[in-house]
């Protein structure tokens, strides 16, 4: 579905998004499976990914655009998107112990859950959530929107940290 033009950096985002999990996804089919090294460099590459690219997008969209939307903080909507955004910080969180504690293998059960966890919540927004947004705000709010997300979103900072692409002669697609 083609956004509304202040909406359109942020599907671009999400876009992005939804490669990161791919790659991920990705990485949790090889045959093969991934070594230890491959499993470090792909985990702390999803760190660095949440850190640089997650933590600001989180925000614009909580600061942008639901601070500006007309609806009660315990509509349905809302709350999903927040709990969600919540729910992956945890993750990340997690993630990121289980990296300072050296626990390789609990790092990439988090690393593959939190891309599960990413494209989800990426296809609930550009399904559900925006769609409801561009059809409830104002043309004038969504340019303040996008002027107040637009500056948190950096394309090329994000593409720059994904996590490396698996080869793909070893990716075991499903039946």
């Amino acid at each position: 579905m083609r956004r509304s033009d202040p909406l359109q950096p942020l599907s671009r985002q999400h876009h992005i998004a939804l490669v990161f999990a791919k790659t991920l996804r990705q990485w949790g089919r090889l045959a093969p499976p991934p070594e230890a090294a491959e499993k470090r460099a792909v985990a702390e590459a999803a760190h660095r990914f949440w850190e640089v690219e997650l933590v600001p997008h989180f925000r614009a969209e909580e600061e942008g655009l639901l601070g500006r939307w007309q609806r009660p903080a315990t509509d349905p909507l809302a709350t999903r998107v927040l709990q969600e955004h919540v729910g992956i910080h945890r993750v990340a969180q997690r993630l990121s112990r289980r990296l300072r504690a050296d626990d390789l293998e609990g790092a990439w059960e988090e690393t593959l859950r939190l891309g599960q966890c990413v494209n989800a919540h990426v296809r609930f927004e550009e399904r559900t959530w925006l769609p409801q947004l561009e059809a409830e705000l104002e043309a004038e709010l969504l340019a303040e929107a996008e002027a107040g997300i637009g500056h948190a979103l950096d394309p090329e900072a994000a593409e720059a940290v994904l996590p490396p692409r698996p080869d793909p002669e070893r990716i075991v697609e499903d039946p």
